[in-house]
């Protein structure tokens, strides 16, 4: 569905997008709706509150700093920059991706010489 303004029959509270002000009744309508707002468009010109906290457009948690901002937007638009080359798993946060291939594939990382 699209977003809608009528009354929710589907049980879920509406949701709003901060973006564009747009209303879903079905969560995953919303999702999908979020991740067409880029990454930039979610965190520019974000109001500070609190002194220097964030609050996300999306969902107004409140985080200690942009690059916190900019890795939890990430889980409203599902965008994962990190790929194992290995095995295709793909990670939003660098250091997620690192301790994947330390942990399961050790024996590809490029060591010192020795």
């Amino acid at each position: 569905g699209d977003a809608l303004d009528a009354d929710n029959s589907t049980g879920f509270p509406p949701l709003h997008c901060e973006m564009c002000k747009k209303v879903f009744t079905v969560p995953a309508d919303w999702v999908k709706h979020i991740q067409s707002h880029t990454e930039e468009q979610l965190t520019e010109n974000n109001d500070k509150v609190a002194g220097r906290k964030f609050q996300c457009k999306v969902c107004s948690k409140v985080l200690q700093s942009r690059a916190s901002m900019l890795i939890h937007v990430r889980t409203h638009t599902g965008l994962c920059p990190y790929t194992c080359k290995i095995c295709g798993r793909q990670f939003n946060v660098k250091s997620n991706y690192l301790r994947h291939m330390r942990a399961l594939h050790s024996e590809c990382i490029d060591s010192p010489n020795e």
